[in-house]
């Protein structure tokens, strides 16, 4: 045997070296595939004979001020109109979420009070939240 030098140089065989990177360019650009991220979203749509036989429900919004209770459309009302209007919205869609928005100036009391009915009716989901003025 042979022992080598410091000077001397190992050689590595260069084109079995140069087969497998062409080997592995080959195996990556044939199996790459890219995925759609569009087509992995589940849509469920409902069916062109499905028709909504109900009255549309609105979203349900109240407002607490000092002494009285007011909807959406501007109408100073009592406690116990909205809690009839509730009951109605309650009846077509139970899961309807409310929007309570409370006066600065009102009592908390007015407030807890539309909850417990609220609670009393089977509305469960609401948003509360305080008015500016």
């Amino acid at each position: 045997m042979r022992k080598l030098k410091l000077n001397d140089q190992l050689e590595v065989p260069m084109s079995s070296m140069i087969d497998v990177v062409f080997l592995l360019l080959i195996f990556f650009i044939v199996t790459y595939h890219e995925e759609v991220i569009e087509t992995n979203l589940a849509i469920d749509r409902p069916a062109a004979t499905t028709a909504i036989t109900e009255a549309p429900i609105q979203l349900i919004e109240i407002q607490v001020h000092p002494g009285y209770y007011q909807f959406r459309d501007g109408r100073a009302t009592s406690l116990e109109d909205v809690i009839d209007q509730l009951a109605l919205f309650i009846k077509y869609d139970p899961d309807q979420t409310a929007i309570i928005k409370v006066s600065k100036n009102a009592k908390h009391e007015e407030l807890i009070r539309l909850l417990d009915h609220c609670n009393r009716i089977g509305l469960t989901k609401f948003n509360i939240v305080s008015l500016k003025a």
